[in-house]
């Protein structure tokens, strides 16, 4: 896994600085690629605001357009593959269906973490992490950062491996992955420095075994020292809990383009 990680991450340095810049003139309030500092604002660059609105104006447009907060935008119904006589039963039970996933997204974050999304998207690539929640809030939504994110293509062109790279504390591993295996290294050191963060790598991989059955391997390691803390196992249609999708892919590559991307020439001048 660490080794698929550096190799991934080496060829995502090509796109790093034409990204930094569309951060830079674009959406200076979030914290770009050669930045880590929250809360600052880099508009040193920024001579006209047209980019900034536009590109907020897109991600509402397209969270209007394809994933409106207060209207039910998606339906179940039964397949062609179901016999005609049991399609009208059939889709009677799956709008009930329907109704009580919607009423669970409605509870839960995705409206918010999908605005961000569509931000990542103007840039090309967005990734949307899909996790369980709690009795309050059952399914929990994370727009992860583009910073955070690193993808490698498949044998069909698609982004089978997701990695996510960001640090924690041994607590909020602890609290994330409860039956993370935690080396004794990191408890000695956590008894020193109570805040100590460590570089987290996770780790989600199509596994291709049955072609048949979709089977995802998710992996939590840290690279110094290299150790496994947690792994598990996602099968099942539509099991993969980070949704990696482009705005626009040429051929070959692995991250998109999007339209803000695509713009940048016009954004200098």
């Amino acid at each position: 896994v660490l080794r698929g990680f550096d190799l991934a991450y080496e060829d995502r340095q090509n796109w790093v600085s034409a990204w930094d810049d569309c951060y830079k003139l674009a959406l200076p309030g979030r914290i770009g690629f050669y930045s880590t500092q929250q809360g600052t604002s880099h508009t040193d660059e920024i001579f006209d605001s047209t980019a900034v609105i536009a590109t907020a104006e897109f991600a509402s447009r397209m969270q209007a357009g394809m994933t409106p907060a207060f209207a039910m935008w998606f339906n179940f119904e039964a397949g062609s593959e179901v016999p005609e006589a049991q399609r009208q039963r059939m889709s009677e039970e799956l709008e009930k269906i329907g109704v009580y996933v919607w009423e669970t997204l409605n509870q839960s974050n995705l409206n918010q973490e999908l605005h961000e999304n569509y931000i990542d998207l103007a840039i090309g690539t967005a990734v949307l992490a899909v996790e369980e929640g709690d009795a309050v809030q059952p399914v929990r939504f994370t727009a992860i950062p583009q910073q955070q994110v690193v993808l490698s293509n498949g044998p069909f062109g698609t982004p089978d491996t997701v990695y996510r790279f960001r640090e924690l504390t041994l607590e909020e591993i602890q609290i994330i992955w409860e039956k993370a295996d935690i080396p004794e290294k990191m408890k000695l050191e956590t008894k020193n420095e109570e805040r100590k963060k460590y570089p987290i790598i996770e780790c989600v991989q199509r596994n291709w075994q049955n072609k048949k059955t979709e089977h995802y391997e998710f992996t939590v390691a840290i690279k110094d020292p290299a150790h496994k803390l947690f792994q598990g196992d996602f099968i099942g249609e539509g099991s993969n809990p980070m949704i990696a999708y482009r705005w626009s892919k040429a051929s070959g590559e692995t991250y998109g383009r999007g339209p803000l991307f695509n713009s940048m020439p016009d954004v200098r001048t």
